[in-house]
């Protein structure tokens, strides 16, 4: 999918996915033993943007810059949703 073509819902809705995602990885990693987490952490990252494009069709590189690009860090909705993420992570 071409960012560029997404408006900005769209992209806030995508911005949702990727929290949600985001929230059940950290859940599952919770589960794991301690020597395993670790690891997994330093994967976290790779894994998310994976699972984002997985569901989405978008890589999270494409993401950052049509974020930048209708420049959403500017917008309220936007930002109160990332406030929002960031309470619970």
């Amino acid at each position: 999918m071409n960012t560029n073509e997404l408006d900005r819902k769209e992209l806030i809705e995508i911005h949702k996915i990727l929290h949600k995602i985001s929230i059940d990885h950290l859940k599952d990693l919770k589960k794991l033993p301690i020597d395993k987490l670790q690891s997994e952490l330093a994967l976290i990252q790779q894994v998310l943007a994976d699972k984002l494009c997985l569901a989405t069709g978008i890589e999270t590189e494409d993401l950052d810059a049509q974020t930048e690009k209708l420049n959403l860090e500017q917008d309220e909705e936007y930002m109160q949703m990332v406030k929002d993420y960031t309470a619970i992570v």
